[in-house]
């Protein structure tokens, strides 16, 4: 997969269980960003988009796994949506680099999906800085191309090439259109 889609690493959400995923991917060549925290595919067993590392049992929690995912080989980790705290507390004891997904100042780099920040989703996370408001836009712009579809105004022959016209007739001699 690395090869043929020419990445640099692969991201994985990340549980305990996965530590010897990671260790053999890693083992493999294929270096493993391993996300923790909030983890949007598993929503639903977090209990729904909230925050991680709301107690201090949750606190140690992350911080366990960082280390594990460490040890098993990460490349890096993905911390989202954790407290700064616990985010500060992964980049102090582990010597990986720690990118955050709305989770402080303490990580070496910050990421955020840029739908969240352009206005093209409906509850935006509150760590998405709002950069813009394109959501009305776009969807104007394709109702107009949905109406121009639906009255016959697209495609026009602006929008189409044009066969020479020696050719075009050579063609309809040879091969009669319908």
């Amino acid at each position: 997969m690395v090869k043929l889609s020419g990445c640099d690493c692969v991201k994985m959400e990340v549980a305990a269980g996965h530590a010897e995923l990671v260790r053999q991917l890693a083992d493999n060549g294929v270096a493993v960003i391993a996300h923790l925290g909030l983890r949007p595919q598993s929503v639903n067993v977090l209990g729904g988009y909230k925050f991680q590392g709301r107690t201090a049992e949750e606190a140690k929690t992350i911080l366990a796994l960082s280390l594990q995912m460490q040890r098993s080989g990460a490349a890096a980790l993905l911390l989202e949506a954790v407290t700064p705290e616990v985010a500060a507390a992964v980049v102090q004891r582990t010597n990986i680099p720690v990118i955050g997904c709305g989770s402080g100042p303490a990580c070496h780099a910050s990421v955020f999906v840029t739908h969240d920040a352009l206005g093209l989703t409906n509850h935006p996370p509150r760590f998405a800085p709002k950069l813009g408001e394109i959501g009305e836009n776009l969807k104007a712009s394709f109702t107009a191309y949905v109406n121009m579809v639906e009255s016959g105004k697209y495609p026009a022959a602006e929008h189409q090439y044009k066969m020479p016209e020696d050719e075009k007739e050579k063609f309809l001699k040879e091969f009669k259109t319908e």
